[in-house]
């Protein structure tokens, strides 16, 4: 596929996680000696990030959620996923035109859970998907 200046492309390109205990700062965006964030090899064009924002007594909260997909329930998705799970992930989100987004902060991580199914015929899709989800006072960062 050719992209094109100017094209305003859907799903995210590249997803990667990182406990929020392992980070020291977010401005700047600071990470602890021997951390690294973690690539989530999802299935390509299941990635979604959504943005809400409402005001509220105490100023504007934004909600970042979003999805992504594994193909097949396998033992690997557990391994690679499982520290992640409930509430310990940062993420940094690549979207296909290339804007980096960091949601979550030390001591303010996102939700992530997980529903897979093995589909029930053979013409359904095996998998599991992930959601995620936070609610912040502040904007996501960009990277």
């Amino acid at each position: 596929m050719n992209y094109y200046e100017g094209d305003n492309l859907g799903s995210l390109a590249k997803i990667e996680v990182i406990e929020h205990y392992r980070l020291l700062g977010n401005a700047p965006l600071q990470l602890a000696p021997g951390a690294a964030w973690f690539e989530i090899p999802f299935k390509e064009e299941s990635g979604k990030l959504n943005l809400k924002s409402i005001p509220s007594d105490n100023g504007r909260i934004y909600t970042y959620s979003g999805r992504f997909y594994f193909n097949r329930m396998r033992s690997e998705i557990d391994q690679a996923m499982g520290q992640y799970l409930n509430d310990t992930a940062v993420f940094r989100l690549t979207d296909m035109n290339g804007e980096v987004y960091i949601i979550g902060a030390p001591g303010s991580p996102a939700t992530i859970s997980e529903n897979g199914d093995t589909g029930q015929r053979f013409v359904n899709e095996n998998g599991t998907e992930f959601t995620f989800t936070i609610d912040q006072p502040y904007r996501a960062l960009k990277a």
